[in-house]
């Protein structure tokens, strides 16, 4: 992880909230690590995850099979 910045920076430069961010932080769905009380995360992961979900569209809501 080298571009590590604030969930609230993250969410500034991306199309998901700030409680979506951290939520993906907390269930690792992200990289992301916690410094004292504040999560940094990987911008490229979480632009990674964005670009995933988009591809997936409405798929990404479907349950597994």
């Amino acid at each position: 992880m080298e571009n590590l910045v604030s969930i609230r920076e993250a969410s500034s430069q991306s199309t998901l909230s700030y409680q979506h961010i951290a939520t993906l932080a907390r269930h690792q769905r992200i990289k992301a690590r916690k410094s004292g009380n504040v999560w940094l995360v990987d911008l490229e992961s979480l632009r990674e995850y964005e670009e995933d979900m988009q591809e997936l569209g409405s798929k990404k809501h479907s349950p597994k099979q």
